[in-house]
């Protein structure tokens, strides 16, 4: 947050007398060193507020928002615009298409720009992605979205739960993604085998998930795992901090 510094003027008002042999001074009249020198200062350009952008300027044709977030991923102003949006699946019968955009204000173009696709980005380690598969063969929904600052450093995270599902209920992806260069970088990356619950801590996520034994059926795990993830300064990078597993009783 910037600060706004105020300046206080303060006026000085000299009684001048006049001397034997010197010219009387005229009041109100400045001297010459008193003389204000005009002073020009550059163009500063205008930072746009984001949240005052007219999202529906931003979607995907034929697309509508299910969720907008608002935070300063890069650490300069002004904030970016995350779009979680939709489409109709072509079959009546199946779930909407997601999307998911970042936008940012690009000061030479004086518009907003598109600098995060999930359809496409591709995660340099593993060169895992995309995030999402964006089409009608790939039933996907995104059930979980925030901005954390893992570090806390003023940089926060884009979080992001993928769940794929079919027949039955798939893995959920948990991606969480930076931006602190040029392009989007994944920090952390991790798949559960089956479905899962995440809970948003101010510094902080929680992952919830089953854990099944070879012969659990796809209903019922044996037990449930929660990891807390979380940022480690010893490595510098977003880690599971803490992992604990309960046993389902079994009826």
């Amino acid at each position: 947050m910037g600060r706004r510094i105020a300046a206080l003027g303060v006026a000085a008002l000299f009684m001048l007398g006049a001397c034997d042999g010197d010219p009387a001074a005229s009041p109100g009249t400045p001297s010459p060193s008193a003389q204000a020198t005009p002073t020009t200062t550059p163009d500063t350009p205008s930072v746009p507020d984001a949240t005052t952008v007219e999202v529906a300027t931003l979607l995907r044709q034929d697309t509508s928002a299910d969720a907008v977030l608002y935070g300063d991923l890069n650490g300069v102003a002004p904030d970016e615009i995350v779009v979680l949006s939709s489409t109709p699946a072509s079959d009546p019968q199946l779930p909407r298409v997601p999307y998911l955009d970042a936008f940012a204000w690009d000061p030479g173009r004086e518009e907003w720009i598109r600098v995060f696709d999930a359809n496409s980005y591709q995660d340099a380690a593993t060169g895992r992605g995309p995030v999402l598969a964006a089409t009608d063969a790939s039933g996907q929904a995104v059930p979980f979205l925030q901005i954390i600052d893992f570090a806390e450093d003023g940089a926060p995270e884009l979080v992001v739960g993928v769940q794929s599902y079919g027949a039955s209920s798939g893995p959920l992806d948990v991606w969480i993604l930076s931006w602190l260069s040029e392009t989007f970088t994944t920090e952390f990356l991790r798949s559960t085998e089956r479905g899962g619950q995440m809970a948003f801590g101010e510094s902080t996520v929680t992952l919830e998930t089953g854990v099944y034994r070879p012969d659990d059926p796809g209903c019922c795990p044996s037990a449930t795992e929660t990891l807390v993830i979380g940022w480690d300064p010893t490595p510098g990078r977003i880690v599971v901090l803490e992992r604990t597993e309960q046993e389902v009783a079994q009826s």
